[in-house]
């Protein structure tokens, strides 16, 4: 029997989801299915396979800690750190990103992981803004955001997504 090999500890979830999904293919009830409910069992399941990677890499990046302080753009030092989280929505799904916020009183706290993962301001990830940009050229917004839902299972308002085509020509 061959040794299973230990994946790091970011990536325990995504191993799990993996085994799990191989388990459901192999069972024997799994078996008698067409084709095209093994093809939605392996979307839907697959979908939550590429989530689970996605955190572990993130995860894996660590917190974004680069010392003690962090002088910004601003020539301003910051000496405060304090753990933070956020959640950005990618192309696989809701993800949190754990990271140091470096701030001092009356001042912007800075996050250098931020930097570091080029993150958007918005919650949308750059791949999910991307998709918008090109659903809304092929069709009608709200043709788009249905498009969207149906390809990656993410509801977006129609107010949310015009907001993000007005700000694509800055990212892209």
């Amino acid at each position: 029997m061959p040794t299973k090999v230990h994946i790091m500890d970011s990536f325990t979830d995504a191993e799990n989801k993996f085994t799990q999904l191989i388990d459901l293919l192999s069972h024997h009830d799994t078996k008698k299915m067409w084709l095209s409910q093994i093809e939605s069992i392996v979307n839907n399941e697959g979908k939550e396979l590429l989530r689970r990677l996605l955190q572990g890499h993130i995860d894996e990046r660590g917190l974004g800690d680069i010392g003690d302080t962090i002088i910004g753009s601003d020539n301003i030092e910051r000496t405060h750190k304090r753990i933070t989280e956020r959640k950005i929505k990618t192309l696989f799904g809701i993800i949190n990103i754990k990271r140091i916020c470096y701030s001092n009183h009356g001042n912007k706290g800075l996050f250098p992981k931020d930097s570091l993962l080029n993150l958007p301001n918005s919650l949308y990830s750059f791949g999910v803004q991307k998709l918008i940009a090109q659903e809304a050229i092929r069709s009608s917004f709200d043709e788009g955001i249905e498009s969207i839902d149906r390809m990656i299972g993410l509801k977006i308002s129609k107010r949310q997504a015009e907001k993000i085509i007005l700000t694509i020509p800055s990212y892209f």
